[in-house]
């Protein structure tokens, strides 16, 4: 089974991992987090994970969105 991102459809996602309680999984191209949830019987070596949505970003994220983007050089 593959993997999307929420964010940005690209099937490049790390493996999921728990935090607080949540499972996780990054996306290596936007590098915004999906939430998945556990298919099936709990955690575990097999287990399988199916998209939950996009995570929500963190104060850090928002900020990070805020700052003013360089612009290119011709």
């Amino acid at each position: 089974m593959s993997l999307t991102c929420a964010t940005c459809n690209a099937s490049r996602l790390r493996p999921p991992r728990l935090v607080g309680g949540a499972w996780y999984a990054l996306c290596t191209e936007c590098l915004y987090e999906t939430e998945m949830e556990i298919v099936g019987g709990g955690a575990g070596p097999d287990t399988g994970f199916q998209v939950k949505g996009i995570a929500g970003l963190s104060a850090q994220q928002e900020a990070d969105l805020a700052r003013p983007r360089p612009t290119p050089v011709a």
